[in-house]
């Protein structure tokens, strides 16, 4: 019965990783909406120390009345050095309420300065980050491990990954097949095989 369960845990486990891959792949906006929770890669040092460059950070889906001052947020907004909109990971340094709706005043970490971040739309045009602008609250992150999910993300890195690995499954089996040759001749054996391919 225990190895039962166990088996269904590991399946559910496993599509849930599936899922949430193919999830973060495909519609990638709608991740933390499915699950609740999303992983992100920092490539930013508007937080260090507290979050580096290529930390993987863990951000979970919370309420308007779950989000307080000094919580760290991930939030999307227009970048001017990017020139479209993505997400910034900031602290909540203060929560206004304007026409019954509340406003984030957000800060990083390495600022000259006790002002909070001037967010501005295409246009030039000032804005609030609001409710509706946050993607999550920060968990915890994993470090550095996101340079790693970073690369997969390029295209010229996956194919280079997948070439490799199709050489490599190249020469494997065709060091299998030569193996097997040398066997049918070699007078000395697997023992004579094994020192062979252990000391070209």
């Amino acid at each position: 019965m225990k190895r039962l369960l166990s088996k269904i845990l590991s399946y559910a486990v496993y599509i849930f990783l599936i899922v949430y891959i193919i999830t973060s792949i495909f519609i990638p906006s709608k991740t933390t909406d499915i699950f609740g929770v999303r992983m992100m890669v920092v490539i930013s040092d508007s937080m260090e120390p507290k979050i580096n460059v290529y930390d993987l950070i863990v951000i979970l889906k919370m309420s308007v009345k779950g989000i307080e001052e000094n919580d760290i947020i991930t939030f999307e907004t227009y970048l001017p050095r990017v020139g479209r909109d993505d997400y910034v990971t900031h602290y909540v340094r203060d929560i206004q309420t304007e026409s019954g709706q509340s406003i984030y005043k957000t800060q990083g970490l390495n600022i000259a300065d006790d002002s909070y971040d001037q967010w501005e739309d295409e246009d030039g045009n000032p804005i609030d980050i609001t409710y509706d602008d946050i993607e999550g609250i920060y968990m915890f992150k994993i470090p550095y491990i996101g340079r790693f999910v970073y690369l997969l993300r390029d295209p010229i890195f996956d194919l280079l990954l997948l070439t490799n690995a199709g050489i490599i499954y190249l020469l494997y089996t065709q060091i299998k097949k030569y193996k097997k040759k040398w066997n049918s001749y070699n007078p000395f054996g697997k023992v004579g095989v094994s020192f062979l391919f252990i000391y070209p």
